[in-house]
C-alpha cells in the first residue's frame, strides 16, 4: 500500500499546474495580456524587431523615391535609375522582412492563446470548491470559451496588425523629422488630433464593453440554469416567468451592445477624418513651398507618401479598437480567474509517512506526503463556514478506526455532507484539523490521497461515453501507477457484486443491450436515478478505495439491490473505512456505529444494531426519530 517515491525528490511537472508567468498578479488591461503572453514574450520581441527593421526599410524607400524624383526633374538619369533600383530593393526587403516578422508573430501568438486555454483548464483542477459554489456555471463557461476566443482573436491577428501599425507610425514620424525638421514637426502636430481622439474615446468604449461582457456572461448563466430546470418549468407552468427573466437579461445585454456600437460609430469615422489632416497640410503647405521654390518636388513626394503611410495605421487602430477592447476585457477576467488562490500549492512527491513529512526538497519547498493509507480518520475541534460566514460545522471531534463503518444521520441541512466533504479536502476547515493516519490533511498530497478515496452521492455523476469508460476510466489504484491495477480485470465480478449485472440481465429498455459498451449520455440522462447510483457504487467497488464515502448513495435503489450492494461492501472492502450518510434504517444497520448530527454539532455517538434497536436509540434522543430519519 505504500509508494516507492524518494521523499525529497519532486515529481515531474503536472498538467494541472499553472505556468509561473500566468500566476503573476498584475493590474488589468494591457498588463494582464502581457502576463498572459508568458514564455512567448521573447518570440514576440523577436518578431517586433524584424517588423521594425521592415518599417525602417519602407520609410527609407520613401526617401529614396523623393531623391529619384528630384534626379529626374534635374535630368540626372543615371542617379534616377540608381534611386529607382534602390527603391525597389528597399521595398522588396521591407516586404520580405514583414512576411518573416508576421509569420514569427503568428506562431508565437497562437502559442499564447493555447497556453492561456490550457492554463484555464488546469486552473479548474486547482480552484477551491468554494469558488464553484459562488460562481454560476455559465460565467465559468464564458471564461473558458468566449473570453479565451477574444484573447485568441487579439493575439492571432489584431496584435500583429497593431504592432505593425505602431511601428509604422514611429518610423513615419522619424522620417518626417529627418527629411525636414520644421515642416516634419508641423506635420506631426497635425497628426496628433487623430491619436488624441482615439485614446480619449477609448474609455467609454471600454466601459460599455465591460458591461456588455458581464451581461453576456449573465445571459449564458441564466440560460444554462433554465435549460437544466426545463422539466420543473414545464411541470409548474413557469414558461412565462422564465421567458420574462431571460427576456429582461437579453434586453439589458442588447442595450449594452448598442452603447458599444454607438461609441464605435463615433470613433471610427472621426479618426479616419482626422488622420487625413496631415495629408491636407502637406498638400497645402508643401505645395506652397514648392511654388515658392523652398521645397523640391521630390521632398514633397516624400512627405505625401509618409503622410499617406501615417493614415493607414490610424485607420487600422480604429478598425481594431473593438477587438482590442474585447481582448483587454477578456484578459482582465481570465487573469482574474488565474489569480484566484488555489486550494493548495502544487504538490511535491513524498514517500511513506514513516519519513519526516516536513522534509524539504533541494529548492526549499515543503514536501507533500504521498503514501498508501490505512483509513484512520480523526476530526479535531473542526469548525466550517461558507461564504456567508454562518457556521455549518461547530466543534466537530470524533475518531474512526481503519475499516470501521460509520453511519451519519441528521436533518436536511444539518451539515452531514459538509462534514464528509472535508475528508478528501474539498473544503478547508475554518479551524481545527482533519487527520488521516495521524497526519494532518494539510500535509498530504491531495491528488494522491484522493486516489484512495471514493465518494458516491445521491446525485450520481456519470460522463458521456460508455459504461466501461465510466467504470474503468479512473486510473487511481493505490499504487498510483495505473498499469498494475489488477482490479480492472475483475470488473465483471464487481458488476455481479453490486447488482449492476442483474440490472443488465433483466433490462428490457435496451439501455444495457451492449453490456459494458452501452452508451452513457451526458450526466447519464438515459438511466434512472437508481441505475446511476448502482453504476456509481460499482465504480467504487472496482477502484477498491481505502476510504469510501456514501452520501445517500442508495436512496433511489430498491431494498433488494441495496442489501446486495451493502453486503458487497462488507465482503469486498473489508479493510475500507466507510462513511455512510443515510436515512434508511436498513442502511444504518450495516454500520458499526452511528453519529447523529444536528445544526452542525454531534448530538449523539452510538453503536449500531438492528433496525428496531436503531429506532429505539434514536427515539431516546431529544429529537423524535421521525424527524431524523
Amino acid at each position: 500500500m505504500t509508494s516507492m517515491h524518494n521523499p525529497c525528490i519532486p515529481e515531474a511537472g503536472k498538467a494541472s499546474e499553472t505556468p509561473k508567468a500566468l500566476a503573476l498578479q498584475g493590474p488589468p488591461g494591457i498588463r494582464a495580456l502581457w502576463e498572459l503572453a508568458g514564455k512567448s514574450k521573447p518570440g514576440m520581441l523577436q518578431a517586433a524587431s524584424v517588423l521594425f527593421v521592415a518599417a525602417v526599410f519602407a520609410t527609407a524607400a520613401s526617401w529614396v523615391m523623393g531623391s529619384g524624383i528630384d534626379a529626374m526633374v534635374s535630368r540626372q538619369w543615371e542617379d534616377a535609375l540608381v534611386n529607382c533600383l534602390v527603391f525597389l530593393a528597399f521595398e522588396a526587403l521591407a516586404v520580405a522582412l514583414q512576411y518573416l516578422g508576421r509569420r514569427r508573430l503568428a506562431v508565437v501568438t497562437t502559442e499564447v492563446a493555447l497556453d492561456a486555454r490550457m492554463a484555464l483548464i488546469g486552473k479548474q483542477a486547482a480552484l477551491p470548491m468554494s469558488y464553484f459554489d459562488q460562481q454560476p456555471i455559465g460565467r465559468i463557461l464564458t471564461r473558458l470559451t468566449n473570453d479565451v476566443e477574444g484573447i485568441e482573436g487579439f493575439f492571432g491577428g489584431t496584435l500583429a496588425r497593431m504592432l505593425i501599425a505602431v511601428i509604422q507610425m514611429i518610423t513615419v514620424f522619424a522620417g518626417l523629422l529627418l527629411v525636414d525638421l520644421r515642416f516634419g514637426g508641423i506635420t506631426i502636430l497635425a497628426a496628433l488630433p487623430a491619436l488624441v481622439l482615439v485614446f480619449t474615446l477609448n474609455a467609454p468604449v471600454r466601459h460599455w464593453l465591460r458591461i456588455f461582457k458581464r451581461r453576456s456572461a449573465h445571459v449564458n448563466s441564466l440560460f444554462a440554469e433554465l435549460v437544466s430546470g426545463i422539466a420543473v418549468l414545464r411541470t409548474y407552468g413557469l414558461h412565462d416567468w422564465a421567458h420574462g427573466r431571460l427576456s429582461s437579461a437579453v434586453r439589458d445585454q442588447f442595450n449594452a451592445g448598442m452603447k458599444v456600437l454607438h461609441w464605435n460609430s463615433i470613433v471610427r469615422p472621426a479618426a479616419v477624418f482626422f488622420s487625413a489632416v496631415p495629408m491636407g497640410w502637406v498638400i497645402f503647405g508643401g505645395g506652397s513651398q514648392v511654388a515658392a521654390g523652398s521645397m523640391t518636388i521630390g521632398t514633397l513626394a516624400v512627405f505625401l507618401r509618409l503622410a499617406e503611410r501615417y493614415g493607414t495605421p490610424v485607420r487600422t487602430i480604429t478598425q481594431e479598437i473593438q477587438v482590442i477592447q474585447e481582448a483587454l476585457s477578456s484578459g482582465e477576467r481570465v487573469h482574474e480567474m488565474l489569480s484566484v488562490g488555489n486550494v493548495e500549492p502544487a504538490s511535491i512527491s513524498n514517500s511513506d509517512h514513516e519519513d519526516d513529512p516536513s522534509c524539504e526538497n533541494p529548492e526549499g519547498h515543503h514536501v507533500k506526503l504521498r503514501a498508501g493509507i490505512n483509513g484512520a480518520v480523526s476530526f479535531r475541534e473542526v469548525h466550517l463556514s461558507y461564504g456567508s460566514g454562518k457556521p455549518v460545522l461547530k466543534n466537530i471531534s470524533f475518531d474512526v478506526r481503519p475499516g470501521e463503518r460509520l453511519g451519519i444521520v441528521g436533518r436536511t441541512g444539518s451539515g452531514k455532507t459538509s462534514l464528509v466533504s472535508l475528508i478528501p479536502g474539498l473544503y478547508e476547515p475554518e479551524s481545527g484539523q482533519v487527520v488521516i493516519d495521524g497526519v494532518p490533511l494539510a500535509q498530504w498530497d491531495k491528488e494522491y490521497l484522493r486516489r484512495q478515496i471514493s465518494f458516491s452521492t445521491q446525485d450520481a455523476i456519470l460522463f458521456r461515453g460508455t459504461l466501461r469508460e465510466n467504470l474503468l476510466g479512473f486510473p487511481f489504484p493505490n499504487t498510483g501507477t495505473g498499469g498494475d491495477f489488477e482490479d480492472w480485470k475483475g470488473v465483471n465480478s464487481a458488476c455481479q457484486e453490486s447488482g449492476l449485472a442483474e440490472l443488465m440481465r433483466v433490462d428490457r429498455s435496451g439501455r444495457f443491450r451492449l453490456g459494458l459498451d452501452s452508451v452513457v449520455l451526458a450526466d447519464g440522462e438515459n438511466f434512472s436515478s437508481g441505475e446511476k447510483q448502482i453504476i456509481a457504487l460499482t465504480r467504487a467497488l472496482v477502484t477498491r478505495p481505502r476510504i469510501l464515502i456514501l452520501d445517500e448513495a442508495t436512496a433511489s435503489v430498491d431494498r433488494k439491490l441495496e442489501d446486495q450492494a451493502m453486503e458487497s461492501i462488507r465482503r469486498l472492502l473489508v479493510d475500507c473505512t466507510c462513511f455512510i450518510i443515510a436515512h434508511k434504517y436498513q442502511t444504518l444497520a450495516a454500520c458499526d456505529r452511528i453519529l447523529v448530527i444536528d445544526a452542525g454539532r454531534i448530538v449523539a455517538d452510538m453503536p449500531s444494531g438492528s433496525e428496531n434497536e436503531i429506532r429505539q436509540r434514536l427515539q431516546a434522543i431529544r429529537e423524535p426519530a421521525s424527524e431524523l430519519i
